[in-house]
């Protein structure tokens, strides 16, 4: 048998990456070395200089929101921090070895079964109140469970304004928020399915409830935060690709008057997107309530007239 020099046999993954780099960077000296070098040697302190503000600028774009890496559009905020996410999650995918589950991670998921159980008893099925929820942890706790993944954002449309908090009722962060045009608490049936361009003005509302959020794929290459999936209803970070709606300086005005321009989805800063929301809920679903605007709290979340029922003395 005849073995390449530097080229096991049966070469993995790696070590055939390997190869490929000293190959190619082997054949790019042979062909550019002498011109890189002039090139360098031409612009000495400039290059330094030049590199410099290459990436001040770029932190710049960054910092604002201006810039994306979803394709050639702009805005969504996916910027430096999301392209390393997205470059290791690549890496991850196609690692050679893939390690195996400890099998310790279990999800307890609230299905129907679960809340048509409550409501046989008589008692109220979705949502369910918090004591009902402070009953699940402590079960999962005398289960022998050591670390519960629970985390919740509230959406208040008055005031235009997202709040995310822990397990714990830890706030975790706030930001102002642009929603839907119209105003209204429900959405009109049928509008997850229609062509943006085919929604109505007064259609384009933000619905108020409790929703079961997770992460999953938007229209794009991009993953949104999907709120409502049957409505289209997602947060993200906001869009930026009509100049002439102003998004980024509707979301730092000091007032709510001018928070309300997209066709129902929420957009947040990119920043707290990418900080907050993406780091809480990137693995792991969560609960979202969108508080109304017009109906009652007691017409949007029939608990909370049952807990004041059930408290009145």
């Amino acid at each position: 048998m005849t073995v390449k020099k530097g080229v096991p046999p049966n070469p993995s993954l790696l070590e055939r990456a390997a190869a490929w780099f000293i190959k190619t960077w082997s054949l790019w000296e042979r062909a550019f070395g002498r011109t890189s070098a002039a090139f360098a040697s031409r612009l000495r302190f400039s290059f330094f200089l030049a590199m410099t503000v290459i990436a001040l600028g770029f932190l710049f774009w960054d910092f604002y929101g201006i810039g994306t890496w979803n394709g050639n559009q702009l805005g969504g905020g996916r910027s430096l921090a999301s392209a390393e996410d997205s470059l290791f999650d690549s890496v991850i995918a196609k690692r050679p070895v893939d390690p195996e589950s400890s099998g310790r991670v279990i999800v307890a998921e609230i299905d129907q079964c679960s809340i048509d159980y409550f409501e046989k008893k008589g008692e109220a099925g979705w949502p369910w109140p918090r004591d009902r929820h402070a009953d699940l942890l402590t079960a999962l706790g005398d289960a022998g469970v050591t670390a519960v993944g629970y985390d919740v954002l509230f959406l208040d449309k008055q005031a235009a304004q997202v709040f995310v908090y822990d397990a714990d009722g830890k706030m975790l962060g706030s930001a102002p928020a642009l929603l839907g045009l119209a105003i209204g608490d429900d959405s009109t049936p049928g509008v997850g399915d229609r062509e943006l361009s085919d929604i109505a003005p007064k259609d384009r509302t933000t619905p108020a409830g409790r929703f079961q959020a997770a992460f999953g794929p938007g229209p794009g290459k991009e993953k949104v935060f999907w709120v409502d999936y049957g409505t289209a209803i997602s947060l993200h970070p906001v869009i930026t690709t009509n100049p002439k709606e102003h998004r980024p300086q509707r979301l730092r005005s000091p007032t709510v008057a001018d928070n309300r321009i997209t066709f129902g989805c929420i957009n947040v800063p990119p920043a707290f997107y990418r900080q907050v929301v993406a780091k809480t809920f990137g693995d792991s679903r969560g609960i979202v309530y969108i508080l109304p605007e017009v109906q009652t709290l007691a017409q949007v979340f029939p608990m909370f007239q049952l807990q004041l029922a059930t408290s009145a003395p």
